[in-house]
């Protein structure tokens, strides 16, 4: 067991022990034996189901009060199935993926499977928040069941732990209306659930993007795209801004150059800060592409494994591009097009760093 698992158990244990019960949450544990345990809770918040949706998702960090880091760069749930609940510690990416989402209906459920604090134990874990409308606002039903490396005394922390993010930490948050002036700072749709392309670069993450979403790109790449092998280098971010060299071989000739940036922009009217990648063509003797007016993207979503950018342009060749980041040293894109005839297609390539 880590240092820091420890820290973590031991943070909710005194949590818990601290805690105090007053009127809200009704809370219960179910059932507990060693092995197992099934814990419920249940409170009115005055929001819609929706809004409770939007406000238990996203970036957590305003009412979710535990982490491993102290103070986590990012703190954020995937809405999606397959979307992570991450803590991110760093800008070098460092972090914990808490949990794994594995249901996701706004305004009605979220389940996610995953040891949350307790990482490193023999532990499974499921946790589902279950939402119905009520003339007060939302009834909101928790339910945790685990098996594992688990007894009654782990079940009580849990419980306790648990009490003391819904009573004390989101219901005075959905009281305060703070979710609402949070969720218009971070661009309304915060995150929560998977980016829609729309070709204007509408965001779909919690927070502004920085350069550092794709300072992993630094350095030289080589891959394949078809019959092509293709090369690039890019520059570590510098003032927001990083350059890249692209470059691609199909039957031992230079087939094409392209010269890319990727920089921080300002917030556009009625949205929030990105990054904006801009992309240029040319010839193996420098010469521009006839016709060629670039390509403008704009990031759409980030999570540790996968970025997605959407074309500024709604009359753009390029409509989406999607990077999927499989380690430290490979990558793999895939960009869907539409030529001017209307038809639809892709380009893949695949992507190794040269060390």
């Amino acid at each position: 067991m880590t240092r820091r698992t420890l820290l973590a158990i031991s943070s909710m244990a005194i949590v818990a022990a601290g805690l105090l019960f007053g009127q809200g949450a009704n809370c219960e544990v179910k059932s507990a034996s060693v092995g197992k345990f099934k814990i419920e809770q249940e409170l009115i918040l005055a929001a819609t189901p929706n809004e409770v949706f939007d406000a238990a998702t996203g970036d957590i960090s305003p009412w979710w009060d535990h982490s491993f880091s102290g103070h986590p760069k990012k703190l954020f749930i995937e809405a999606k199935p397959g979307g992570g609940f991450w803590e991110i510690f760093n800008d070098a990416g460092e972090g914990v993926k808490h949990a794994t989402v594995i249901y996701a209906e706004r305004g009605k459920m979220l389940r996610f499977e995953g040891p949350l604090g307790f990482s490193g134990t023999a532990m499974t874990m499921v946790t589902t928040y279950t939402l119905n409308a009520d003339p007060a606002g939302t009834k909101f039903h928790l339910t945790v069941a685990a098996t594992g490396d688990v007894d009654e005394s782990t079940a009580k922390i849990v419980d306790q732990v648990w009490h003391h993010f819904l009573d004390e930490r989101l219901k005075p948050y959905i009281a305060s209306g703070d979710y609402k002036k949070h969720a218009a700072s971070a661009g309304g749709d915060d995150g929560r659930r998977p980016p829609t392309p729309q070709g204007n670069g509408a965001s779909a993450r919690f927070s502004p993007f920085t350069i550092t979403e794709v300072a992993w790109l630094s350095g030289r790449w080589t891959g394949t795209a078809g019959s092509a092998v293709t090369d690039e280098m890019c520059t570590a971010p510098s003032h927001g801004e990083m350059s890249c060299m692209f470059r691609a071989v199909d039957a031992g000739k230079i087939e094409g150059l392209e010269f890319i940036t990727l920089r921080e922009i300002p917030a556009p009217a009625g949205g929030r800060e990105g990054i904006e990648e801009r992309v240029r063509f040319f010839g193996p003797d420098l010469s521009a592409k006839e016709g060629d007016n670039g390509i403008t993207l704009r990031m759409a979503s980030v999570s540790p494994t996968e970025i997605i950018f959407d074309n500024a342009k709604t009359d753009g060749f390029v409509k989406h591009m999607t990077i999927s980041r499989q380690s430290e040293d490979e990558f793999s894109t895939h960009i869907e097009v539409v030529d001017a005839t209307g038809k639809t297609g892709s380009i893949d390539a695949k992507w190794k760093r040269e060390k």
